[in-house]
């Protein structure tokens, strides 16, 4: 298992752990898009941004990260 890079300093801003918990609940990010009233790519933007910060390369790898540090 590749260790991930995770630094605390990297913190998740207010926006990102929303998307973060929505997606660990299932929901596509079409319907976080229509529920936080952005556009689709927006949130794959902030999915992207989401895995730098937390040193992930898939979504079950950032939800293992975020749980692990308590972020989610």
């Amino acid at each position: 298992m590749e260790a991930n890079h995770f630094e605390a300093g990297a913190a998740l801003t207010g926006r990102e752990i929303v998307i973060l918990k929505d997606l660990s609940q299932g929901l596509s990010r079409t319907e976080i898009a229509a529920s936080q009233n952005i556009s689709a790519n927006t949130v794959k933007m902030v999915v992207n941004t989401i895995y730098n910060k937390l040193g992930a390369n898939n979504l079950p790898d950032a939800i293992r990260v975020a749980m692990n540090h308590k972020i989610i």
